[in-house]
């Protein structure tokens, strides 16, 4: 998949070359419509990248047989001993039809409204407030998924009907952050992640970067494995995806805000995990 997004960037070309239309309706911030494509691709590139990377680790501590060593440990839920790879493929497979649909909305949606709310001006020309303006991204956009999550569990028909999918997975893999019903890729994950940039009003190049980052952070979110803090590590959103009525944020602070943490709800279970990693902690220390 990755080899045929690439192969889409000179195919872009030659359809931009010949139809002036799509050059005008993509073009942004005094970037043409291929730098902007390359940009959504890239994108999308290191969303795959890091899963390979991180289903290559599966591979590599399950076939050495220390996987249950290696992987995030919840009480009361038994370790994963092997890797479920039918289950990895399914992962996969929505995966890759989702981002195929993430990149049709960006280009006929998400960026008409950046352009109508004034975001294609050049960095260059930006004022300081926009840069004083972009760590605020990362609180609103956790504002706006945990409210958009928490109301997929909150709805039983949006549950039952739209969310439930993304939850066939207990135990999450970096490539199934995208493994969800295409309406919750929609109304869920891109209208966060691209609905607070828009709420600020922050330029095309910064949009990307953010975009970039957190496609970065919700990879390592659904690793499974306790390490690379991007923005959040991997052990909340694994903790959602076991005990399901904590950890519905991105960032942390909404859940503080709001007392969904794992410790607030099961703070025994809580008690238990924070053991058990420093138990894991001290003995990886004796080993070296």
């Amino acid at each position: 998949y990755i080899v045929l997004l690439l192969l889409t960037i000179p195919m872009f070309k030659y359809y931009v070359t010949d139809y002036p239309s799509i050059e005008a309706m993509i073009a942004c911030g005094g970037y043409s419509a291929q730098t902007i494509y390359v940009w959504s691709i890239v994108v999308q590139i290191c969303y795959f990248v890091i899963s390979a990377y991180c289903g290559y680790m599966d591979h590599h501590y399950d076939k050495l047989r220390i996987l249950a060593k290696k992987r995030i440990l919840n009480p009361n839920f038994p370790a994963m001993k092997t890797i479920p790879w039918q289950h990895v493929l399914q992962a996969c497979h929505l995966a890759i039809m989702n981002s195929a649909i993430a990149h049709f909305i960006f280009l006929c949606l998400l960026l008409p409204a950046m352009k109508a709310r004034g975001s294609c001006s050049p960095l260059s020309q930006s004022s300081y407030m926009d840069y004083l303006k972009y760590p605020l991204v990362y609180f609103l956009v956790d504002f706006l998924f945990y409210s958009f999550h928490r109301f997929c569990h909150v709805v039983p028909f949006l549950y039952q009907n739209v969310h439930k999918l993304h939850h066939e997975w207990k135990h999450t893999f970096a490539v199934g952050a995208m493994a969800c019903h295409p309406l919750e890729q929609v109304g869920v994950n891109l209208l966060s992640v691209f609905g607070a940039p828009l709420i600020l009003g922050l330029s095309i190049e910064l949009t990307f970067f953010f975009v970039a980052h957190a496609t970065i952070n919700t990879v390592f979110s659904h690793c499974g494995y306790d390490f690379v803090p991007v923005i959040a590590t991997a052990d909340p959103h694994d903790y959602h995806h076991h005990y399901f009525k904590v950890e519905f944020g991105a960032g942390g602070w909404t859940d503080r805000l709001f007392k969904t943490r794992l410790q607030d709800i099961y703070p025994a279970i809580y008690k238990k995990v924070t053991s058990n990693a420093q138990k894991d902690f001290m003995h990886m220390r004796s080993e070296h």
